[in-house]
């Protein structure tokens, strides 16, 4: 489908959501169906915000473009610790650069056996949007499309609304998601590794942007336990002592000698 299609496509659908009379269940259909277009790839986040902006009419003066060589608007993935079996949580935070933005997007790779991020009992990444940020429709969704279990290896994280192109707020944090170290996870570090970050401004034009990747950090794995040798301890009967038998007790002592080994398995002491 041609972009500019798609883009009058998104109009329409938020001009209905804004406009509407008040049919929740009509407006979460819209809303599921514009944000699944931006989870498989059809659209991007700058294309739902200009569409949003030129439904509401809201959008502010557009700003001139960065000059070259400033540095670039990034979402910054932050880092976990925990041991195998918790659940941890990590952030992920925008840095502007002095840019306004008002939508943003990215993806987010993670270890799908020893560090996956949690799933809701509706299948999604168990994230949540910052509220002081302003942005309801906010969705996430695995990667790649259509996964289960261990076969979702990413997700992806869409920030922005309906009804406002506000900006988002330097070194705003905008949404945090939760993972579960698995009970076998060996102690390192697992890395959080963000991909396809784009910035959307008020007017829907998009911004160059880049990311930093972020990491799970496994601590106090369980060490693998020894087996005890046999003959350890301790004796339970009287031959175990004879011939040299005695040499190999170490529980609940070590013995002198056989009688002293005989001893305990006739005494206890």
């Amino acid at each position: 489908m041609k972009r500019s299609v798609i883009f009058g496509l998104l109009v329409a659908g938020c001009m209905l959501i804004l406009h509407a009379p008040p049919a929740l269940a009509k407006r979460a259909s819209m809303v599921a169906g514009l944000l699944n277009a931006l989870y498989v790839g059809d659209v991007t986040v700058d294309e739902l915000v200009a569409a949003t902006a030129a439904s509401c009419k809201c959008a502010p003066p557009r700003r001139g473009a960065a000059a070259a060589g400033v540095v670039l608007p990034s979402v910054e993935v932050g880092s976990a610790t925990g041991a195998p079996g918790q659940q941890v949580q990590f952030s992920v935070v925008l840095h502007t650069a002095g840019q306004s933005v008002a939508g943003v997007q990215d993806d987010i790779a993670f270890d799908s056996i020893n560090t996956p991020v949690a799933a809701t009992g509706a299948g999604r990444p168990d994230c949540t949007v910052n509220p002081d940020i302003n942005k309801e429709a906010t969705g996430f969704s695995f990667q790649p499309p259509g996964c289960t279990g261990t076969g979702c290896t990413a997700f992806r994280a869409l920030v922005l609304s309906f009804s406002n192109v506000d900006p988002i707020a330097d070194g705003s944090v905008m949404y945090t998601c939760k993972v579960n170290i698995s009970p076998g996870a060996a102690g390192g570090t697992y890395p959080l590794v963000v991909s396809n970050v784009g910035m959307s401004t008020p007017e829907g034009q998009a911004i160059e942007s880049t990311g930093t990747d972020g990491a799970i950090i496994v601590t106090g794995a369980m060490p693998t336990p020894t087996a005890t040798p046999a003959g350890a301890g301790p004796p339970t009967n009287k031959k175990q002592c004879k011939k040299g038998g005695w040499r190999t007790f170490t529980v609940p002592r070590t013995f002198k000698n056989q009688g002293d080994c005989i001893q305990f398995v006739n005494t206890g002491k």
